[in-house]
């Protein structure tokens, strides 16, 4: 049985990827491709949880606050179990020639060697092939778009853009040719698919990103089989409006005032942030410092990892 296993990137289509997947799991699985709820469309952060402790600890526990310490090493211990008994039964159900994983938080939550190794040495015994699927965009749109999480987000950042562009650098999760080099040390190159997603030309986008990716699978999209869920507005906040929310964080999260996320006044105090009228972008300055530092990697990495979409 072959795997093929999306791993993301962060703001690169996965929401809508998750979406077909969820929209035509029972088309999928006439076509022999077993898509497990809780390993494509729900919770299928668990995988990377798993595969990236104690690492990603800090993330769950303080960040995201979704488990207390004792709660997430009892969740990884069950969720092994359960993973392998979802591998075995897939093994023995005859209908399946074919297995999907899809997960961004993969890529973002695997960002060492000892993550991408514990995934393959689990995950390719199973498997006659692993195609490992990876989605990206430009690290500029993606800067903009992890530091507006940053800022909107539980963590409640108080980091400046310029400060934080700062810590946009080579050998991180930006750095897509040098995780990629990770994940095909233990995958291999020629089992590693890329593509790009945007406004640029030649990137994938719209229902073109849900094309790429059933011909990623070794299908050919029909509209009569498939559909395509219409596509939810996700768009971040204006430079103006996510610089007032850190003002926000900074003065409702401090040594002297401590409240949370979920706060009503803090929820109120950005629902009303997030509609005010101050429009503005994000420095250009910063976008030609930020593109410069991944120009060469990125180049690598195409020419190493570029299949144009099929992985057979």
């Amino acid at each position: 049985m072959k795997l093929y296993l999306h791993i993301g990137s962060h703001k690169a289509g996965s929401t809508s990827i998750q979406a077909f997947l969820e929209d035509n799991q029972a088309a999928l699985t006439e076509r022999g491709y077993y898509v497990d709820d809780d390993l494509t469309f729900r919770d299928h952060w668990q995988l990377a949880a798993w595969a990236g402790y104690p690492d990603n600890a800090d993330y769950f526990i303080n960040t995201l606050q979704a488990f207390h310490d004792n709660a997430l090493k009892q969740f990884i211990d069950q969720f092994e179990v359960t993973l392998l008994q979802k591998l075995e039964d897939a093994k023995k159900d005859g209908r399946f020639h074919s297995m999907v994983i899809s997960s961004e938080s993969l890529y973002s939550q695997c960002l060492n060697e000892r993550a991408i190794a514990r995934l393959a040495a689990t995950l390719t015994p199973h498997f006659s092939s692993v195609s490992v699927l990876f989605y990206f965009r430009d690290q500029v749109a993606m800067a903009k778009s992890v530091y507006a999480q940053l800022i909107h987000g539980p963590a409640m950042g108080k980091q400046s853009y310029p400060d934080f562009v700062n810590t946009v650098q080579t050998e991180s999760e930006f750095d897509y040719a040098h995780q990629l080099d990770t994940w095909a040390a233990y995958f291999g190159d020629d089992n590693i698919h890329i593509a790009e997603i945007g406004r640029k030309p030649g990137a994938l986008k719209g229902e073109g990103l849900i094309h790429h990716f059933v011909s990623s699978l070794a299908l050919s999209f029909s509209p009569d089989e498939f559909s395509i869920r219409g596509k939810a507005s996700n768009r971040s906040s204006d430079y103006n409006n996510i610089r007032l929310i850190r003002r926000l964080n900074q003065c409702c999260s401090n040594k002297f005032i401590n409240l949370s996320y979920n706060s009503f006044w803090v929820r109120g105090w950005r629902w009303l942030i997030k509609r005010l009228p101050v429009k503005g972008r994000y420095p250009e300055y910063y976008d030609e410092q930020i593109a410069a530092r991944f120009r060469a990697g990125n180049a690598r990495m195409k020419a190493k990892f570029d299949s144009g979409g099929q992985s057979q």
